[in-house]
């Protein structure tokens, strides 16, 4: 499953859910900026 996490200036629990997807449904998660 692809999965991606949507980055954002300021947020702080982006490599949190990026682990808990990667660990959940263990596929590839992308780290998306925003703009």
């Amino acid at each position: 499953m692809k999965s991606a996490v949507i980055v954002f200036p300021g947020s702080n629990c982006d490599r949190d859910i990026a682990i808990a997807l990667k660990a959940v449904c263990g596929g590839n998660v992308d780290m998306v900026w925003h703009g």
